[in-house]
């Protein structure tokens, strides 16, 4: 059993992030291994073991695919460019900035114009000003 499975995808990389083909295994030079599983993910096509899934690209490649994902990152930055959690009241908008990024072949800057020219933000009351 695999403690962390889909951090073997980032296996090429050592504890200060350089790329490396071997690791030292107690006395020996062995080929770094960087495939992994995905289990009890909730979206299907992530969920299970992955075939070909092979380093950070393979993982990267799946995850993109996927439509749960597309939707945490639209809603993740929908919270932080509100400056506060959705309600009921945004799911419509999370929608319909959600189905435009993905018209857009999920293109980051696309996400962030249609957040910015949405309603919603551009109706949004000011945030109040801290106090030092």
């Amino acid at each position: 059993m695999k403690i962390n499975p889909v951090g073997f995808a980032f296996e090429h990389f050592d504890t200060m992030g350089a790329w490396r083909e071997t690791e030292t295994v107690g006395d020996q030079e062995v080929t770094v291994d960087s495939s992994g599983d995905i289990f009890g993910a909730v979206d299907p096509e992530v969920n299970g073991y992955i075939e070909g899934l092979n380093g950070e690209q393979g993982l990267a490649t799946r995850l993109a695919s996927s439509d749960a994902v597309s939707t945490c990152l639209v809603r993740q930055w929908y919270r932080y460019m509100m400056g506060r959690g959705e309600n009921l009241e945004d799911e419509s908008a999370i929608e319909a900035i959600h189905t435009e990024f993905k018209a857009s072949g999920k293109d980051l800057k696309e996400l962030l114009v249609q957040l910015a020219i949405s309603k919603v933000f551009r109706a949004a009351p000011a945030l109040p000003k801290e106090t030092p």
